[in-house]
């Protein structure tokens, strides 16, 4: 097969594909969009929120403050075990589990540089070896005894407000 042959072959094929693909995709988005709006409400369900309430607002603003009050309704419950171990700092607020994943986050008034200190410091007297992330705010935090046996923790500022994530793994 010669170059010009080749090139054409190859040509007709992409254009092909191409063609090819465009119902396809609609298939793909009709599937997910049927999916969402049947799993949407399940999903957001689990964590109390009403994600159809919220995208059925009138307008923007409603549909926050309607969120904002689904999930100050839904504040995490953290186990025992977990409280234990993690330290959830001082005049923190909006704190969330994702139980899941063993996930827990929440926000403190303050600067990312006193807030991860502190809690350096809170994990510290718990018995953790703190592991900086250098370059990321936050922190691995390792220990041999215990239930929870690591904490990855990353602290990130949000206004005047820094937002806690400690993703944590168990025995």
């Amino acid at each position: 097969m010669n170059e010009l042959t080749r090139r054409r072959v190859t040509a007709f094929a992409i254009v092909g594909a191409l063609i090819g693909a465009v119902p396809l995709m609609g298939a793909v988005v009709d599937a997910i969009e049927k999916g969402s709006r049947g799993a949407g409400h399940m999903a957001g369900a689990a964590y109390g929120v009403d994600v159809q309430g919220v995208l059925g607002a009138h307008d923007p603003v409603s549909g926050m403050e309607a969120l904002d009050e689904m999930l100050s309704a839904a504040a995490a419950d953290v186990p025992d075990s977990l409280s234990r171990e993690a330290v959830v700092l001082p005049g923190a607020r909006e704190v969330r589990l994702a139980s899941d994943v063993d996930v827990l986050g929440y926000v403190v008034d303050r600067p990312v540089s006193t807030v991860e200190q502190s809690l350096r410091d809170a994990m510290e007297r718990k018995g953790w070896t703190a592991i900086p992330l250098g370059g990321i705010d936050g922190y691995t935090f390792v220990k041999q005894e215990g239930e929870w046996v690591w904490i990855l923790a990353t602290c990130d500022e949000v206004g005047s407000s820094t937002s806690v994530t400690l993703r944590c793994r168990h025995r």
